[in-house]
């Protein structure tokens, strides 16, 4: 009896082994499109319509690394790489912001100084000792032309 056994079952591993292990095969795939305009992808299309294109599929690999895939290293290396640059990017557009913020609060100002120096008043300025000097018309003149230059550079 222990033989009849043993004969079964060799022929039964075998075919086990046979079917445990899929075989590349090529395949068509036929791409073809419904009457609402949706793509769809089988075998065969249904009786009555056409395939728009034939793919043929490539055999599976299985699990071997194939010349296009990346290690989980330069996946992992790359994806950092990402992280910096928007980390710096918005660093970046950060400090623009403050600094578009900050020759806004200049402009505005320069462009207030500018004002009152138009409005024909009297200038002065305080010394080191606290005293006030007023300033002579031609002073007055060269403090505005400053003061535009300022306006200009602030609000360009």
């Amino acid at each position: 009896m222990p033989f009849f056994r043993r004969r079964l079952f060799r022929p039964r591993a075998v075919l086990l082994l046979l079917f445990a292990v899929p075989a590349p095969a090529m395949a068509d795939v036929c791409r073809w499109q419904d009457g609402a305009g949706k793509t769809h992808y089988s075998a065969a299309p249904p009786p009555g319509v056409a395939c728009d294109r034939t793919l043929h599929t490539a055999p599976s690999a299985g699990h071997a690394a194939s010349p296009g895939t990346r290690s989980y290293r330069e996946l992992e290396s790359e994806f950092q790489q990402r992280r910096i640059r928007r980390y710096e990017a918005e660093r970046k557009a950060e400090s623009e912001k403050k600094n578009a913020a900050r020759r806004a609060e200049a402009c505005k100002a320069a462009r207030g100084r500018l004002a009152w120096m138009e409005s024909g008043g009297l200038m002065a300025r305080i010394d080191a000792n606290g005293e006030r000097h007023f300033f002579s018309d031609e002073e007055a003149k060269r403090e505005m032309a400053a003061q535009r230059r300022r306006v200009d550079r602030y609000c360009r």
